[in-house]
């Protein structure tokens, strides 16, 4: 059969090779750098979108999205009532009638050119317009004395507080619950709909306006762990849109005039003002506590039982509008006057695909689907224990991004639907996408921009026993790569049953006590599962195989090196504690496979259509080399080299930047790494010591994987006949160069600074955006003089705040919470359950 030079052949594109992956869109607002500035910070959320939002009519938006309007409300006699007493005039909204001008062509003329004619100035008319409606409703309705849940304010001085999330943007007005403080900043946890405003219309300021409120909207879902969906609002000149964002969805309206139409725009203020906090996105089954430090805590209900949050362990999944939102805590569970109950466990909270078998039944699949005593112990000790899992109920209904925020409304009318764009200023675009490679923008083939439809969510809540720390937070070097040299068995073990973890990532691989624990097990198959869930998967790029990233095969034929020495699976599994059954096969290439290639060899039959493209035990391995990488490459390194003149430690750490930069956020990079025989080798020379000592070995990680899929992909055809039990050998090799490492390691050891940074490379990374780092014909990183900020709102960036802890369970004893604290909150000072 003649061979195919993939090494020059592009993988084919969607709709040409089959697949049975889930499309995986990479979340760039998640790698992006906490200190990037404003106006990068929003178009890092616009990428995400692709550029693009999907708008529907305002009739079919108001009927989907809106909150429904208050059945005790008459719309028509509140329109009778602003009629009356002059807010509406000849069918129009008086107040606007009179500032705006008559036609959007005199707005772009003259606007400007009248002082008192300012965005501020004009749309200053919605406080008393939404005051009149308030005593509209007061009129009208049989109980006078009643008040709205949301009240509107214009005409900000100052940014709104962020308690976890830096963010100095300030939208131009927006709605806030009517029970927060009247006075002193406000905060985003209260703003219930943020809006933006322009006098006039034309292409600059539309997209302006748009790029703002997606970014509100995103701030929002980001800074409060209560917030479900949020709603919004544009107006250029007398045109209004609407706006909405869950999860899954980011919507938009169309346009419509809201000065001629004061009906439409008056039942939108008495959906929003009158709304009840679920139907304004707020979670009511987590209450917002506040601590006698000021500090706060979340109360978080799982199955009828309370949980308060000690510490957040992980955001970095709620950084993106769409996707799962994922936030882990460590809790303890409390009784219903706050009693300290049992503790601590990890809280994880996210949107999990409707469609996906939930992770708690998965892990009895897995655990059910071992075939001997080694594999049964191995799930046992190294996969979580689940105590609770929960889907989230609002007004008893199961927490859904389509049934329950949609309302189930049929979507027939996609057909209806237009492709909102929302563009990218070029000026950030060409500062972004160009010469900042550490926000994850990565030089991606054209798209066409339409939107991508991410499938329905559902909020799922799960509780495991113990606490564990991130792979990336072990401070010894040593000890983080004899946790990841365990993992490559956990591994083995978990593809000898015929699983694919699909997600290894730093996230994912935890220490819990002295044991790693392979989590978030939630996009785990079956490697014999080609079913295809709808929508997209979302992730980090960091960790993603390349493959993955490319949606296709790109291993050539040619042999590699194989590891061809004694494989002892004895002396493996013993450091796991766990029994062996089995000898390793002889060969390198699975039997089985050997005599399929040979029969397909001799058949002269024509070319079989293209193979199935999927996710396979080897793209786990590779995940969790680039993990391995990351760990070496990404830390924060204390520098114990003051007694060694011959080691310039300063350099050294340029150099792990510069990589770090290349290896994590240059797609084309990470290819040649992987297919190179000897690219990461020669990239990883320059580095401390310890790492040039390592790096061989490492190496032969890369070889010993790259070498297993070429011999797979040699005949597409078998691919889907992988088999982990014939390639044992393969992960006992891999486990024993960790070994090597490890031993190497031990005599010479690094430590890492485990800080507050969300990224362990987070300095190196910001250094390089300060000098607007760029890169050669080459791909190497070179720097030039930082350009001047041009922020149109004069914002600072700041850097990302550090989550607060309240009682973090490696603080003094005489810090930490006792009983008392965990009691009634009348008595504890945290005062009643809040609002907000």
């Amino acid at each position: 059969m003649a061979q195919r030079d993939r090494s020059r052949t592009p993988p084919n594109p969607p709709g040409q090779a089959p697949t049975n992956m889930t499309p995986n869109q990479p979340q760039y607002a998640r790698t992006a750098p906490p200190d990037l500035g404003l106006k990068a910070s929003r178009s890092i959320v616009v990428e995400d979108l692709k550029e693009s939002v999907p708008s529907y009519s305002a009739d079919y938006f108001f009927q989907a999205y809106l909150p429904p309007l208050d059945p005790d409300i008459d719309l028509d006699a509140v329109l009778q009532y602003l009629g009356d007493n002059g807010h509406i005039t000849y069918n129009q909204l008086d107040a606007f009638r009179r500032v705006l001008p008559a036609t959007r062509r005199k707005a772009a003329d003259d606007m400007f050119a009248d002082p008192h004619k300012t965005e501020d100035v004009v749309f200053a008319q919605l406080e008393p317009l939404a005051e009149a409606v308030t005593a509209a409703v007061k009129s009208v309705s049989a109980n006078s004395n009643r008040e709205p849940t949301v009240r509107f304010k214009c005409r900000l001085t100052s940014p709104p507080k962020s308690s976890d999330r830096s963010n100095t943007s300030k939208p131009d007005a927006y709605g806030i619950r009517s029970e927060a403080p009247r006075n002193g900043r406000a905060e985003w946890v209260d703003i219930a709909v943020p809006g933006e405003f322009k006098t006039a219309e034309g292409e600059s300021k539309t997209h302006d306006n748009r790029v703002k409120v997606l970014w509100s909207l995103n701030h929002i879902m980001r800074e409060d762990a209560r917030r479900r969906f949020v709603i919004g609002f544009t107006i250029e000149g007398d045109r209004m849109r609407l706006w909405f964002a869950s999860r899954s969805e980011v919507v938009a309206s169309w346009p419509f005039n809201f000065i001629m139409n004061p009906r439409r725009f008056v039942e939108f203020l008495l959906r929003i003002m009158y709304a009840g906090e679920a139907d304004l996105g707020w979670d009511t089954t987590i209450r917002r506590l506040t601590t006698p430090d000021g500090h706060t805590q979340l109360e978080i209900t799982v199955n009828n039982k309370k949980y308060r949050t000690l510490r957040l362990i992980s955001s970095i999944g709620a950084d993106s509008l769409r996707g799962r939102g994922t936030r882990v805590w460590e809790v303890v569970q409390v009784d219903g006057d706050g009693n300290f109950v049992a503790g601590p466990f990890a809280l994880k909270d996210s949107w999990v695909d409707s469609d996906r078998v939930r992770e708690w039944q998965i892990l009895h699949r897995i655990r059910v689907s071992g075939s001997n005593e080694r594999h049964n112990t191995c799930f046992e000790n190294h996969l979580p224990h689940i105590l609770e899992h929960w889907d989230v109920l609002v007004n008893d209904s199961p927490d859904d991004t389509h049934n329950t925020m949609r309302r189930a409304v049929d979507a027939t009318i996609s057909t209806h639907r237009r492709a909102l764009p929302v563009l990218i200023n070029p000026s950030v675009r060409q500062k972004v996408m160009s010469k900042h490679p550490a926000v994850g923008a990565f030089n991606m083939p054209e798209a066409t921009k339409q939107p991508l439809d991410f499938a329905a969510k559902t909020h799922h809540r799960v509780v495991f026993k113990g606490v564990g720390k991130s792979i990336v937070e072990v401070e010894s070097m040593e000890e983080a790569f004899r946790h990841l040299r365990r993992a490559v068995l956990v591994l083995c073990c978990l593809h000898e049953c015929g699983w694919v973890h699909r997600d290894i990532s730093s996230g994912n691989i935890l220490v819990v006590g002295k044991n790693v624990v392979i989590s978030d097990v939630e996009y785990a198959k079956r490697m014999s599962d080609t079913t295809v869930h709808t929508g997209v998967r979302t992730g980090t790029a960091f960790f993603m195989p390349v493959e993955i990233d490319n949606h296709g095969y790109l291993f050539d034929s040619e042999d590699a090196a194989e590891d061809d020495s004694p494989v002892d699976y004895e002396l493996a599994f013993a450091e796991l504690e766990l029994p062996t059954d089995r000898t390793p096969s002889a060969s390198a290439t699975p039997p089985a496979i050997m005599q399929v290639s040979m029969s397909l060899a001799q058949d002269s039959q024509p070319q079989p259509p293209p193979a199935l493209f999927q996710h396979n035990y080897l793209h786990d391995l590779e995940s969790h080399l680039w993990l391995s990488l990351y760990v070496l490459i990404c830390g924060k390194i204390r520098d114990s080299f003051q007694d060694r003149p011959e080691v310039d430690f300063n350099a050294c750490m340029q150099r792990h930047g510069d990589l770090a930069v290349n290896l994590f956020c240059d797609r084309r990079f990470r290819l040649a790494v992987m297919t190179s025989s000897s690219k990461l080798k020669t990239e990883l020379w320059g580095l401390l010591p310890q790492i040039m000592a390592i790096a061989p070995e490492l190496d032969q990680v890369r070889t010993l994987i790259a070498t297993r899929y070429r011999q797979f992909e040699h005949d597409l055809g078998t691919v889907h006949m992988m088999n982990a039990t014939e390639m044992g050998s393969l992960y006992v090799s891999i486990h024993k160069r960790f070994g090597t490492m490890v031993n190497l390691l031990k005599n010479n050891n690094l430590h890492v600074v485990v800080d507050s940074t969300p990224f362990p490379f987070e300095e190196r990374m910001h250094q390089i955006l300060e000098e607007n780092a760029i890169k050669d014909a080459d791909g190497r990183v070179k720097h030039e003089a930082k350009a001047a900020d041009d922020d149109d709102d004069d914002e600072q960036a700041r850097s990302r705040k550090r989550p607060r802890v309240v009682a973090d369970a490696s603080a003094p004893s005489s810090v930490l919470p006792t009983h008392d604290v965990f009691g009634p909150v009348q008595q504890t000072g945290f005062g009643g359950p809040s609002t907000r």
